[in-house]
């Protein structure tokens, strides 16, 4: 079988030939991070990968999209989102925590955290590290969807029924 071919970017700031991006999103900041001046390198993260409690209880495996170099002892770990789902707050908790645990060293890079999403990317369009880092927010923390009111009354209703008969076998 053939395999499909994907979109690539060539940069001059990475120690990769080619950015392989698994969204035009994630070419696209590839492309913004090549040509910023505030940044010293990045690279597209295949290797800094870390577990976190998934929406469903069990563990799962997290690859931030880059690593970028902001400076010789300052790392940024941003996440691009385009779809957000379920688990990417549990994502970014895990990442805000692997940096603080990277960090907490007295010597030693310092790394900090970085969510963009699509749309604040798609209505800005930063042309500089400094303004991509302004773009940077929290993933939403899913809210379950709530009880159909059917469903809320009968079980208010179960619930009653449960109490009157555990109140008179009780007294019996």
């Amino acid at each position: 079988s053939l395999v499909d071919p994907q979109d690539y970017f060539v940069p001059k700031k990475s120690i990769l030939n080619k950015i392989v991006g698994d969204s035009q999103l994630e070419l696209d900041v590839a492309e913004c991070l090549d040509g910023c001046d505030d940044i010293v390198s990045f690279v597209k993260n295949s290797e800094l990968k870390m577990d976190y409690r998934n929406a469903e209880g069990g563990i799962s495996n997290y690859i931030p999209d880059f690593i970028v170099k902001e400076s010789p002892d300052t790392y940024h770990v941003l996440e691009t989102k385009g779809r957000e789902d379920i688990d990417d707050a549990s994502k970014f908790e895990r990442l805000e925590q692997w940096c603080a645990d990277a960090t907490a060293t007295e010597q030693g890079p310092k790394y900090y955290p970085l969510y963009v999403r699509e749309g604040d990317w798609l209505s800005y369009r930063p042309r500089t590290f400094e303004q991509l880092r302004k773009l940077g927010s929290r993933p939403k923390r899913a809210v379950p969807p709530a009880i159909p009111a059917e469903l809320e009354q009968r079980f208010a209703g179960l619930v009653m029924r449960w109490r009157e008969k555990t109140r008179f076998s009780s007294t019996a």
